[in-house]
């Protein structure tokens, strides 16, 4: 716990944001947040301080709490879906993921290229081994991240018909 003690003549104003920080460092292994509860000596009995997650938000990170208190994560996905155009047999579909990150993630070098693989794509065919990344409808162009490992080449993939993975090489910064 931490205690904190109101200098003499000073006071906690009521109706003032009384506003201050302070640092930790956060524990080494991924945890989810937190009671944490504030209170004063004599005045205000201990209380269950609310998260950011409690809040109505469109930001992800704040709706699945991973701006609350102390919960701390390891590198991971917040949110992951994946959907197709076209359910019918041997017709052309398209394949949409959407993917938020917990951490940012850098494309560093073509040394040492972040790489984004998705596995497991049982059933699709696809004659190339190099793939174009699309845009997609919401104008926000993720394909961009990427770019081909050996010719540099934006928004392309490389497509392993045997494995069925299609692998995708951020951009070197």
């Amino acid at each position: 716990s931490l205690s904190l003690t109101v200098c003499a003549g000073k006071t906690f104003a009521a109706g003032v944001a009384n506003v201050f920080s302070f640092v930790v460092k956060n524990p080494a292994t991924a945890q989810t947040a937190p009671t944490v509860k504030v209170g004063i000596t004599g005045a205000v009995d201990a209380t269950t301080m609310s998260n950011p997650s409690s809040s109505t938000s469109s930001d992800l990170l704040v709706t699945y709490g991973f701006n609350d208190v102390l919960r701390v994560v390891d590198a991971g996905f917040a949110r992951r879906i994946i959907s197709q155009t076209v359910p019918y047999v041997g017709e052309d579909s398209t394949l949409e993921l959407q993917l938020q990150t917990l951490v940012d993630i850098e494309g560093l070098t073509a040394a040492t290229a972040s790489v984004l693989t998705v596995y497991n794509l049982d059933g699709a065919i696809i004659d190339d081994t190099s793939v174009t990344v699309g845009a997609t409808t919401d104008g926000y162009e993720a394909n961009m991240l990427f770019c081909h490992p050996t010719t540099g080449a934006a928004s392309v993939g490389e497509w392993d018909q045997a494995t069925k993975q299609l692998t995708l090489t951020m951009c070197a910064n």
